[in-house]
C-alpha cells in the first residue's frame, strides 16, 4: 500500500498521523480537513446515481503511470479524480504520460487531484504546479474519496462539471 510509503497519511479520514523513525505515531490535532458540501433540495434517484457513477472515475496515481491506461479509464467519462502520492504530486517531468494526458484531455475531461494538505506542505511540489498549468484542478485539504463522492453526487443532482469545478474554486490551488 502507498500508505506505508508516505510519512503523512490520512487515517480513517479524520486525522493525519506521522510515523517517526521509531515507528511511533504522532497525531496532528489541528489538522484542517475539508468535506465539500452540496446544497440538496432532494435526494438523487438510483438511476441518476448510476448514471453519474458511469461518468466519474477514481484513479490512484503511481510513478510511471501509463498514457494508455489513463486514456482507457477516462474514455467516455466527464470527470477523473486522481489520488496523488507523496503529499499531492504526480509525475510531471517532460516525459510524463500523466502530464501529456492532462494537457491533451483537460478540455474533454475535468481532471481533479486530491492529496495536498496546506498543513503538511507550505507550497505544492513543482510537478503539481506543472499539472495545474496543463489543466488539472488540484484541491487542497480534501481527502480523495470525499472529492470523488462529492463530484459523483454533484453530477447525480444535475450539476455539470463546470459548475462542480466552480463550487470547489475556494479549495483549488492555482499555479
Amino acid at each position: 500500500s502507498m500508505l506505508y510509503d508516505e510519512c503523512f497519511f490520512s487515517s480513517s479520514g479524520k486525522n493525519f498521523a506521522y510515523y517517526g523513525k521509531q515507528k511511533d505515531t504522532h497525531v496532528l490535532d489541528h489538522h484542517q480537513e475539508v468535506i465539500p458540501q452540496l446544497d440538496l433540495t432532494s435526494i438523487p434517484t438510483k438511476e441518476n446515481i448510476s448514471f453519474a457513477a458511469s461518468r466519474v472515475v477514481f484513479v490512484r496515481l503511481y510513478p510511471g503511470i501509463d498514457l494508455k491506461y489513463l486514456s482507457s479509464v477516462a474514455a467516455d467519462r466527464d470527470i477523473l479524480v486522481l489520488q496523488s502520492y507523496h503529499s499531492a504530486t504526480g509525475p510531471a517531468d517532460e516525459d510524463s504520460d500523466l502530464l501529456k494526458f492532462v494537457a491533451s484531455q483537460s478540455k474533454e475531461v475535468s481532471i481533479f487531484m486530491a492529496g495536498y494538505s496546506e498543513e503538511l506542505l507550505e507550497l505544492p511540489y513543482a510537478s503539481s504546479l506543472e499539472l495545474i498549468r496543463a489543466g488539472l484542478y488540484l484541491c487542497k485539504n480534501i481527502p480523495a474519496y470525499y472529492l470523488y463522492v462529492y463530484l459523483l453526487m454533484g453530477l447525480a443532482v444535475g450539476l455539470d462539471k463546470q459548475a462542480l469545478a466552480e463550487n470547489l474554486s475556494e479549495f483549488q490551488v492555482s499555479s
